[in-house]
């Protein structure tokens, strides 16, 4: 699980990087960030239109969070971003997630 400290909480918070962030396309999912925050913040976005189910986008959810947990959590780079899902997703285990997050990522030297 990711700490509370480490999420997007409310829809400023959101608001503020959709707005003005950054955009980095992949395959399953897209990224919005802003650079050089003072802390690490990550939000998700998981709309009905990727998984009608709720389990679907939840499981998509948790291994979104997991692969930024382990991955990206302890390399102390600051930046919010939200990353949203797109319907290539839905069948993704987390290794092929965790693949396109860094792919993704590296890009930017994240």
């Amino acid at each position: 699980m990711l700490p509370a400290k480490n999420r997007l909480h409310n829809k400023k918070e959101f608001q503020e990087v959709l707005k003005r962030g950054a955009k980095l396309y992949g395959q399953m999912v897209m990224v919005r960030y802003i650079a050089n925050t003072s802390d690490f913040k990550m939000g998700l976005i998981v709309s009905t239109k990727v998984a009608k189910n709720a389990s679907d986008r939840n499981r998509i959810k948790r291994l979104i969070r997991e692969v930024v947990r382990r991955e990206f959590l302890k390399e102390n780079k600051f930046c919010r971003m939200v990353i949203i899902a797109r319907k290539e997703i839905v069948d993704k285990d987390y290794d092929q997630i965790k693949m396109e997050l860094k792919k993704i990522l590296k890009k930017q030297g994240f």
